[in-house]
This record gives C-alpha cells, structure tokens and sequence, in this order.
C-alpha cells in the first residue's frame, strides 16, 4: 500500500439490481458501529460516474465501470480458479466498481471499508476481486479487506 489506501473492484453479476441512485439510498443513513454514514452520488463531470460513502470526516468512493471492456475481464476471471460463483455468472459482469478509500488508513477504518464491501456483497450480490493479489476476496475473510493500492 503506497499511499495510505484501500483499493478492490467489485464486480456485478447481470441479475444484480444495483445502479447508484440504489446504493446512495442503501446506504445514506445506514448505521455502521455507532455511527450512521452518509452517502452521494460523486461529480457528474467525471467518467464513469460512481458514489461516496463518508464515514465523518473519511470516506469511500466507488466508481461505476461498464461495457466490453469489463465483460472481457469479467470472462477472463471466469477461467481461474476459486470463483465465488458459477463460472457463467462471473463471466457474465458488465458492470464493477473500482473502490478506493481516503489515505489515512487505521484499524477502524480499514473495518470501515470491509463493512461496505460487505454491504456491497450482501445487498448488490457484489464479487469482490483483489487484482494485485490475483484473488478472489470472500465474506470469510473478515478485516481482510486488501491494502495493495498502488
């Protein structure tokens, strides 16, 4: 981790009803620990588009990335090993999220971000896939959330 931060990409299945108006609603006023998180759609100005979930004074954005580019990669994973789902469902994402936390990383954060991957996984049925450790993430790896952003 070079620069403080953690960085996935969460793939989307096709049959996920996710889209970033549903995740700013998801998550705007939900509760993570004692606290409830706010959540935006980020700027219209940059591409692609996404939204951030701030915890206070740190956050998160998620980058919404679609089209062929992303179903090559998505059929290109479908081929490894340890897929967290059938080989026709990974291959089958058009849509990922590049998500990145602030810098300033420390234990509680780093909980902070694993619980919005978590959020990701369980509410938009999200495949979380670490491309510097060349690995699927799973919800059995609590507190795992990976630190390899470059």
């Amino acid at each position: 981790m070079s620069d403080g931060r953690l960085k996935m990409l969460a793939h989307l299945p096709a049959s996920s009803d996710f889209s970033l108006a549903a995740a700013v609603a998801y998550f705007d006023g939900r509760q993570c620990g004692r606290r409830s998180v706010q959540a935006e759609l980020a700027p219209e100005a940059r591409s692609p588009t996404g939204f951030r979930v701030r915890f206070t004074s740190w956050a998160v954005v998620a980058w919404l990335e679609e089209g062929a580019e992303v179903l090559a990669d998505s059929a290109e994973l479908a081929a490894g090993p340890d897929l967290p789902a059938p080989p026709e469902v990974v291959a089958g994402c058009s849509r990922r999220l590049s998500v990145w936390s602030d810098p300033g990383l420390t234990a509680d954060r780093r909980a902070k971000f694993w619980w919005l991957a978590a959020q990701l996984r369980e509410r938009f049925a999200a495949l979380h896939y670490d491309h510097f450790a060349v690995r699927w993430l799973t919800d059995a790896e609590p507190g795992a959330a990976p630190d390899t952003a470059r």
